[in-house]
């Protein structure tokens, strides 16, 4: 199966930091997107997920050749809970 994380963080978040060594102690593929100088990219995904803090956690699943589905899970708090 083939999934990959976004974490929408700030650099200096330390809930982001821990989200990110957790994704990396489980040998997942990630991605980060700092949000610390683009303002206007935070507010798109606060509004786009309903949620108001970083980080914000989104897996992508593959589920045919060409297609993917996303699944917001949250905060660092949420990820825990799925490791």
């Amino acid at each position: 199966m083939h999934e990959y994380y976004k974490i929408i963080a700030w650099s200096d978040c330390p809930y982001c930091i821990r989200s990110k060594e957790l994704l990396k102690n489980a040998k997942k593929q990630f991605m980060i997107c700092f949000v610390d100088d683009s303002p206007e990219l935070l507010s798109m995904y606060k509004e786009n997920h309903n949620w108001q803090t970083v980080p914000m956690v989104i897996r992508y699943k593959k589920v045919g050749e060409r297609s993917w589905d996303s699944e917001f899970i949250g905060g660092h708090s949420d990820l825990v809970t799925r490791f």
